[in-house]
């Protein structure tokens, strides 16, 4: 059974691809318009973005895969999300022009990504989600890295410990909104068994209130039944008493209502 996607979740996570594929298309274009200049990794990582920003509007504007895919609908969307930002880094150590680069602050370009990425799986699952994205990342990150430059100094340690720091920032943040979500659902489940208690009550009021209201019913149907009942006995006793002695048949006739 497929598992219910938290309302509002696929609204913002379209609108942050959105907003990111804008940015990566100016980027573009801009790179585009400097006739001369020489390609470099970070344009890579700037083309690597773009598609990948595209692919996956494109993939959650299309509400009928939802229903085509299920659980497997999220896992694609998050994996783009994720996997795209992350190969563009590690395209940038790998050297286009001989040399390893050594500035890493064009990886922190996709550090929104990753981090937006961590918010709506900690939204939609749970926080051990998010630290088997951020951990699986910043393992394979360094990984990659270690085997490039094949030691760990003073000069090597910032393009190491770089997935590092970025999987704990991503991680923190994980753990606040998995926290505040987990308050939210328990109190959506409170309500709702607020809400069934209040309809069983409804309902138990209802009865009670339609059994009074026999109940009144019936004690009047009977006062009123013993009052009359009463009344004509009395009025046959009134007329019996003031029956002449040669009405006999009337006087029968009394006997036979009595």
């Amino acid at each position: 059974m497929a598992r219910a996607i938290e309302p509002g979740l696929i609204r913002a996570f379209r609108y942050f691809t959105f907003v990111s594929l804008c940015y990566y298309t100016i980027l573009v274009v801009f790179e585009l318009t400097q006739a001369g200049q020489q390609w470099a990794s970070v344009q890579v990582q700037w083309y690597l973005n773009l598609l990948g920003n595209l692919a996956l509007f494109l993939y959650l504007s299309l509400p009928h895969l939802n229903q085509r895919l299920g659980n497997r609908y999220l896992a694609i969307a998050f994996a783009l999300s994720a996997g795209v930002p992350m190969l563009s880094n590690l395209m940038l150590l790998v050297p286009l022009g001989g040399s390893l680069p050594w500035n890493v602050d064009p990886s922190w370009l996709t550090f929104p990504n990753l981090l937006v990425t961590a918010v709506l799986l900690a939204w939609q699952y749970s926080y051990s989600a998010v630290l088997l994205l951020i951990i699986s990342a910043a393992l394979l990150e360094m990984a990659i890295a270690y085997s490039l430059v094949g030691t760990v100094d003073f000069h090597t340690l910032p393009l190491i410990g770089l997935p590092l720091l970025r999987a704990f920032a991503a991680g923190v943040i994980g753990q606040i909104v998995s926290r505040m979500v987990a308050v939210q659902r328990a109190q959506r489940r409170e309500l709702v068994l607020a809400n069934v208690r209040l309809s069983q009550h409804a309902a138990t009021l209802e009865q009670l209130t339609l059994s009074r209201e026999r109940n009144r019913l019936a004690r009047e149907l009977h006062d009123t039944l013993a009052h009359t009942l009463s009344g004509q006995a009395v009025n046959l006793e009134a007329i019996k008493l003031s029956l002449q002695p040669g009405q006999g048949d009337v006087a029968v006739m009394v006997e036979d209502g009595a």
